[in-house]
């Protein structure tokens, strides 16, 4: 899929009308044929260059593509630039305005001037603008009879400490995503926990001082990595908790920083989630889809598997595995098209909510749908999906008595991801597959002994592969054993 394909099921059904107004205004001739192109995209309809042309014109239609493209691109940027800058743009014209005041010994009224920016710019915590304005005021303070130097050069000192923290915390940010990335889905074991401390360390990162929604937003990224390396969600859970109420006194401004909010929503739901809360999970799910909705569902589609995958894992813990497979099924039957490896996701919840349903034949379908290689995979969705998705379809295979074909899958399993989870110290997984392999050997001899008691704090996921297996050794249904092992409260 090329960019202008990806980017127009991006657009609200708002955008797309403004987008084909946008073209109307611009268009001088009435036979232009960008509308058409526009809504042939937007029906993901093939072979565009022959319905536009009747000859196909391949370099007509090429450059009718690019048009449109370049069209595209000015559109977004002039409506987040209107919609989101004009509160900036306004504190720029009070600067200038008050610079040309200055230098026409307008002084008194350039000075208010100056100090009507500077409320506004501290209000919306815009510390590069506020650099801007301290300059300025530190240039002309022998007009601010008012407020001596000492003041202002105390608070341009303090605003510099705010920018180069946000800088730093940028960075730092910047540095782990790519770590990160490499983890992922190139298979570069790194020792992220170890990475974190010192990324913070050397970049003096001060995660005390949480200044915007942006840097909170990092923060609660960079805290949820660790957690979820480490396994130990409730260690950062009061941290989270007190990072939020910068959220409850910045309430005000929340609609201009919608997207970060909706994203720090997010963690704390699934800060919850992992650590068992699933009512408070999903009052922070709840908030996350009142937000998703505000201005006229900009972030709407962008947030929709995100926020379906976490509320339907909160409902299928919580003993409503139904309504966790309506609300996964609802949105991976839409025609919107979402991020692949959100959905990638999603299809592999659908498939283990199934599973603990023992509907084998829905599971099987779903992993009709898996057809690519674990290579194909592992570079689009991510290494540890696809060690999830080889599990489960060996499960699969082994409930169907398909024993040939999962000796085999487990042989290529292990040759492909032992070693990996080797290095990430993965103990309890290892153990998984090590059960696992000797049940597909020995179906009738699963031995109580293999399965260990595993600590009350264990990642959600990995309890419910061992929940199977108990499931199995009990004779037991598996979707009562998961809830029984899952709602043992975390200490």
């Amino acid at each position: 899929m090329n960019l202008l394909e990806s980017m127009i099921p991006s657009l609200s059904d708002e955008e797309k009308k403004s987008f084909v107004l946008y073209l109307r205004q611009k268009n001088k001739r009435a036979d232009t044929k960008n509308i058409a192109l526009f809504r042939l995209l937007e029906k993901r309809k093939k072979d565009l260059s022959t319905e536009l042309y009747t000859n196909g014109n391949g370099p007509a239609y090429h450059s009718l593509r690019k048009r449109l493209f370049e069209n595209l691109i000015d559109f977004i940027a002039q409506q987040n630039f209107s919609r989101d800058k004009s509160e900036e743009m306004d504190i720029q014209k009070l600067i200038l305005a008050a610079n040309y005041l200055f230098e026409q010994k307008q002084y008194q009224v350039g000075v208010k001037t100056l100090d009507k920016a500077e409320k506004k710019a501290e209000k919306l915590e815009l510390f590069s603008v506020l650099n801007d304005i301290y300059n300025l005021q530190i240039q002309f303070s022998h007009f601010y009879s008012d407020t001596p130097l000492k003041i202002i050069t105390q608070k341009f000192r303090v605003n510099q400490k705010r920018v180069l923290n946000e800088q730093r915390l940028n960075m730092g940010y910047a540095i782990l995503r790519e770590e990160l990335k490499k983890l992922q889905f190139e298979g570069k074991v790194v020792d992220l926990q170890q990475l974190i401390e010192n990324t913070i360390e050397q970049l003096q990162i001060s995660l005390k001082e949480v200044l915007t929604f942006k840097s909170l937003y990092q923060i609660m990224f960079i805290t949820n990595e660790y957690a979820a390396i480490s396994k130990e969600y409730h260690s950062i859970e009061s941290f989270l908790r007190k990072s939020y109420d910068y959220i409850i006194e910045k309430e005000s401004l929340t609609g201009k920083h919608l997207y970060y909010h909706i994203y720090i929503l997010y963690f704390m739901a699934n800060v919850f989630f992992r650590n068992r809360k699933f009512a408070e999970s999903m009052e922070y799910t709840e908030k996350m889809e009142e937000q998703m909705q505000k201005n006229r569902y900009k972030y709407y589609n962008r947030f929709v598997p995100k926020h379906a995958l976490l509320s339907s894992l909160n409902h299928c813990y919580s003993g409503k595995i139904d309504t966790a497979i309506q609300i996964t099924s609802s949105v991976l039957e839409t025609s919107y098209q979402h991020d692949m490896a959100e959905i990638f996701d999603l299809r592999l919840s659908l498939a283990l909510y199934y599973f603990q349903k023992t509907d084998f034949r829905q599971v099987s379908g779903i992993f009709k749908g898996f057809y690519h290689t674990d290579n194909w995979y592992e570079k689009k969705v991510g290494i540890e999906w696809a060690i999830k998705k080889n599990l489960m379809e060996l499960i699969l295979h082994l409930e169907l008595e398909n024993i040939e074909l999962c000796v085999s899958r487990m042989q290529s399993f292990k040759r492909r991801y032992l070693d990996y989870l080797k290095a990430l110290k993965e103990k309890h997984l290892l153990n998984f597959v090590s059960v696992l392999d000797k049940t597909i050997l020995f179906p009738s001899d699963l031995n109580p002994a293999r399965i260990p008691d595993l600590n009350e704090n264990e990642d959600i996921f990995t309890l419910s592969f061992y929940a199977w297996l108990k499931a199995k050794q009990n004779k037991k249904d598996p979707y009562d054993t998961v809830l029984a092992m899952v709602n043992k409260k975390p200490h």
